[in-house]
């Protein structure tokens, strides 16, 4: 299949937190086994095109000024351009995923210039990192509006924990029998290392007798 990956961030554009990993390594996967994966995203310090570990990343410029929804509404816009002249070059998509409430715009429109439908991870939600209640700032609520039209319409919602699912439920009433759990994997082999208890036990000031809890996940 030919997959459309949109995406404000990856590891090889603009990085800013974990969906950066998510969406180059998962595109890696897909490709991999087969499938022929673009990255649609910003361009950032990098060419407007490459192809990383099987992965076509077509970047895009645009004027980065005003705030966060301004800057992504211009994003979209020139996604979308980017959008049809990629798929002259390389043929119709069959699959559209976009992540978070970024690339709302661009999804919508090329659902609806198209007939497309999309796929839709949220990795969060404005509710959430808000501290669980909606602000009543102008941006935190639009952004919110973006993420509830994302869910509408979306054909399918993908999220990484049973508790996310029962979020977007609450915040947004979006049906359960839309949203699909798929837990976050990892890249294995990918770190490597070893440590000596007792060396870091000195190295911190943790006596022996004191116990010592290993936390991998995020605060």
């Amino acid at each position: 299949m030919r997959i459309g990956m949109f995406s404000w961030e990856s590891l090889y554009s603009v990085k800013v937190g974990g969906i950066a990993p998510h969406v180059s390594e998962l595109s890696e996967e897909l490709a991999r086994i087969g499938h022929e994966v673009h990255v649609f995203t910003r361009r950032g310090d990098f060419d407007s095109y490459d192809r990383i570990n099987g992965v076509h990343y077509q970047r895009v410029d645009f004027d980065g000024t005003g705030d966060i929804i301004s800057q992504m509404d211009k994003m979209s816009e020139a996604l979308f351009e980017r959008f049809e002249r990629v798929q002259k070059i390389f043929g119709k998509f069959d699959i559209i995923h976009g992540h978070d409430w970024h690339p709302v715009p661009v999804l919508n429109r090329i659902k609806a210039d198209y007939g497309l439908s999309y796929l839709l991870t949220f990795h969060s939600s404005e509710w959430g990192r808000n501290g669980n209640y909606f602000s009543d700032w102008d941006s935190s609520k639009r952004i919110s509006h973006r993420e509830w039209l994302g869910g509408y319409e979306s054909s399918e919602i993908i999220v990484t924990t049973s508790r996310m699912l029962e979020e977007l439920g609450k915040i947004y009433s979006i049906p359960e029998h839309k949203i699909n759990v798929i837990p976050n994997g990892i890249v294995s082999g990918a770190k490597k290392g070893s440590m000596e208890p007792e060396k870091l036990r000195k190295r911190i000031k943790i006596d022996r007798k004191d116990p010592l809890v290993l936390f991998c996940g995020r605060t």
